[in-house]
């Protein structure tokens, strides 16, 4: 069993060239804060094309199929947008990740749930407050149709 070797390059170009040529299956990481992406190919350490190719791409002599290049373009587009989101969503957390994605802009995105995250801490413990005081009779119970317990009319 042959071991795996890694090309890992900042170069989108390089890769989309591979992968039309070796057929490799791109992946990407991306920096939470910069969404700069570095981009990794993985292939078998006997597997000569990968080398020949890159050697071939450094000196302008790679040639390669239209089509497979127009895949191998659509395959690194797809990585490199899936490593932001997941970029994205690790700095911003789940919720503000899925606003940004709605078109709402990160700093919008995070005063949002920042905001929404303060109010329902506010409400917790407004309720925990008011059971306390109910606890120690300092509030009359509230009924079940929202008024203080006092009977109509």
């Amino acid at each position: 069993m042959s071991h795996q070797k890694k090309l890992i390059t900042e170069s989108p170009k390089l890769v989309r060239a591979l992968v039309a040529a070796c057929d490799l299956v791109p992946e990407a990481t991306a920096d939470p804060m910069t969404l700069d992406c570095m981009l990794t190919l993985r292939y078998a350490s006997d597997d000569e094309r990968v080398e020949n190719a890159v050697a071939a791409y450094q000196d302008g002599s790679l040639s390669v199929n239209v089509r497979e290049y127009e895949r191998a373009e659509r395959a690194v587009a797809d990585c490199l947008r899936e490593a932001k989101r997941n970029a994205q969503d690790a700095a911003l957390g789940p919720d503000a990740a899925a606003l940004v994605r709605q078109g709402v802009s990160p700093g919008i995105a995070t005063r949002r749930i920042a905001m929404r995250d303060a109010e329902r801490r506010e409400m917790e413990f407004k309720l925990n407050h008011a059971a306390r005081a109910q606890r120690r009779g300092l509030l009359p119970p509230q009924s079940d149709n929202g008024t203080d317990g006092e009977g109509e009319g």
